[in-house]
């Protein structure tokens, strides 16, 4: 007896809905997978990894901190995930104004955030941290800030002994890992620690003789002479900088310079840590946020940005922006006749061809399971978009070997068009969606135009 056609439609819904709970759960592994990876990195980091997040309504929150927040701050990573008011009431009071200024000015200039303050936990000695952090903007008006702090009690205890005492203590000095430099007011080198021989490779006399600029290429003599000039003799000068080793290896650093007596002169002392580490984590922290792990693909966060900046330059100069959305046919085969992991080979093996199917100064971004965009700026007639999806259609379709076994997945292809079809990118993506779904209906392994202008609401 043949089934009515509402419980055909019934199962085809089942079926949909159980391929939906295979992929959920698949994609559950993986977010498993990368935490795990991320936590174990983070444990390496000397201090707290950290994301800071103010809201469009100005109020903040922690949504991401390492464990090691307790250790510092004495709260939990859940107590800060809504409100900042457990982290900043360990901060002393006089510190903490000047904390949150520094945060404001750098949510106003969009330019890296550092501060140095006093931490005060019942029962524990006061603790000097440092804390850097880089600003991103998001899409609801909100920033986010993705940085480290780090505890520099040592390095306080340091500079105070410094300050306090004429005397040199060589052993303090070459016992840091830190790279210490004196320089005088007339912008020579007069000192330096063992720390700087053994990460720049110069010898101690090298070092001396060709001066602080001779390891910073950005920095000139008369730098250090306004610097001398200018700084208050209480206050001091963080920056970043590179400094550039004896066979040639960039070294990014940060410096933290004051006014010393150093043999009973006025000198500069410039303390300078290697940070490769943490701008690796950093950058890493970035790419993890704004791309498929499986793919190394843009996510929709940055093809939204990214589309944004498009659609931006395109008004500028005139031109066209294509949308391409991309679902694959026939994916599921593979996943059902290969398994998941022949399915994420031939993903990987999908994102490369059509990397190489568009230019560098276009966008292929992974934006779900199977389905992808691309956009395409700088055009100047809708054959320029078929252009770019003939050619994805001639080359994802061609076989992709696994173990032995042959797979072939076909691509449906919708185009919307800046301005033709919308002017801003929720109305693009919907029509090239749209139009993606026509042609799966009509025979799939094709691209369709979207064939309206999405109205403003």
């Amino acid at each position: 007896m043949t089934p009515k056609p509402a419980c055909q439609d019934l199962e085809k819904r089942i079926r949909i809905l159980e391929d939906e709970l295979i992929e959920c759960k698949r994609s559950d592994e993986i977010l498993r997978e990368n935490e795990l990876r991320f936590k174990k990195l983070s444990s390496h980091i000397p201090g707290i990894v950290y994301q800071l997040m103010r809201r469009p309504d100005g109020a903040y929150c922690i949504p991401f901190t390492t464990d090691a927040i307790m250790h510092f701050f004495g709260c939990l990573p859940q107590d800060v995930a809504e409100d900042i008011s457990a982290l900043t009431r360990a901060i002393f009071p006089d510190d903490l104004d000047n904390v949150l200024g520094l945060i404001e000015s750098s949510a106003q200039s969009m330019t890296t955030y550092h501060s140095e303050f006093r931490v005060q936990i019942p029962g524990r000695p006061i603790q000097w941290m440092y804390g850097h952090a880089t600003p991103e903007k998001m899409a609801d008006g909100g920033i986010i800030w993705h940085g480290v702090i780090t505890d520099i009690t040592d390095r306080k205890m340091i500079e105070e002994d410094l300050r306090k005492s004429e005397e040199q203590n060589r052993a303090l000095l070459d016992g840091m890992i830190d790279t210490v430099w004196v320089i005088d007011f007339n912008a020579n080198l007069i000192d330096v620690n063992k720390a700087a021989v053994e990460l720049l490779g110069y010898s101690k006399e090298e070092l001396l003789a060709i001066g602080l600029p001779g390891v910073d290429f950005s920095l000139k003599p008369d730098d250090i002479k306004t610097l001398a000039r200018t700084m208050p003799s209480d206050e001091l000068q963080i920056f970043e900088t590179s400094h550039t080793a004896k066979n040639g290896r960039v070294i990014p650093v940060e410096v933290c310079s004051s006014l010393v007596t150093y043999q009973g002169k006025r000198a500069i002392l410039s303390i300078a840590r290697n940070i490769t580490e943490r701008k690796q984590m950093e950058e890493q922290i970035r790419h993890m946020a704004n791309h498929d792990t499986l793919t190394g693909l843009p996510t929709l966060r940055l093809a939204n940005d990214r589309l944004a900046m498009a659609i931006s330059e395109a008004t500028r100069n005139k031109s066209m922006v294509a949308v391409l959305f991309i679902d694959l046919d026939d994916f599921k085969k593979v996943n059902d006749s290969f398994g998941h992991s022949a399915g994420d080979s031939v993903l990987k093996q999908v994102a490369q061809r059509m990397l190489d199917c568009v230019r560098e100064m276009d966008t292929v971004a992974r934006i779900g399971g199977d389905e992808f965009l691309v956009i395409t700026a700088g055009i100047h007639a809708p054959k320029d978009a078929a252009l770019v999806a003939e050619k994805i259609i001639r080359v994802v379709p061609q076989p992709i070997m696994i173990n032995e076994n042959q797979a072939v997945v076909g691509v449906s292809i919708g185009i919307a068009l800046f301005p033709d079809n919308g002017e801003d990118r929720e109305q693009l993506l919907e029509l090239a969606d749209e139009a993606m779904y026509m042609i799966k209906k009509s025979g799939k392994n094709g691209y369709r135009f979207a064939t309206q202008r999405k109205s403003n609401p």
